[in-house]
């Protein structure tokens, strides 16, 4: 899907290296060949923006604010942005927040993510199985140095056989983790 000019995407997430979802995002913006301006944030930034997106929340109850005007759904990252330029040259923003919904969205973008609601099941088994990885790199990522060596070790010795084991049995024969052809499953594996 070639990049559609009246439509810029911003996707705005933590700049730790702690988790991979929003490289998947990239990636399968990339793979749509959809424009993405990414935003990373050091956690001060974040809750600048969260602390300003609370009090404009609450100034505007009960007036009927509007999407542009509630750029973190749920107070938290990530975030993606869509920026829709009219004909007549206003524009219009909205949001999505969530990771995954994020990655699914983008999936669906490239035409990686199944029409089928059971293959899509099976793309969803996967992003959440490889979560777990990413989970344990958040949590090792904040202790010290010893402490990250031990959860390397936990991680690389424990808890990743089990998930390439589960993968592996989940692919088969194919080359591929869902059906017969690339998905979002195999960018997230990638990633």
């Amino acid at each position: 899907m070639a990049s559609d000019d009246s439509v810029e995407y911003t996707l705005t997430y933590f700049s730790h290296r702690g988790s991979q979802r929003a490289d998947i995002t990239e990636l399968l913006f990339s793979i749509a060949q959809t424009s993405l301006r990414v935003k990373r944030l050091l956690f001060p930034g974040f809750e600048a923006l969260r602390d300003a997106e609370t009090t404009r929340r609450y100034a505007s109850r009960g007036t009927g604010a509007t999407n542009e005007e509630r750029r973190l759904p749920f107070r938290q990252l990530p975030v993606l942005l869509r920026k829709t330029k009219e004909a007549d040259g206003s524009s219009s923003v909205d949001t999505v927040g969530q990771s995954k919904a994020i990655i699914r969205f983008a999936a669906r973008l490239a035409s990686l993510y199944p029409e089928d609601a059971w293959a899509a099941a099976k793309v969803d088994s996967v992003l959440d199985r490889l979560d777990d990885l990413g989970i344990l790199r958040f949590y090792s990522a904040r202790k010290d140095q010893a402490q990250q060596e031990n959860a390397c070790n936990e991680t690389l010795n424990v808890s990743l056989p089990p998930i390439v084991s589960d993968l592996g049995n989940m692919s088969g024969m194919s080359s591929w983790l869902v059906g017969e052809e690339m998905t979002a499953a195999d960018i997230a594996l990638f990633a």
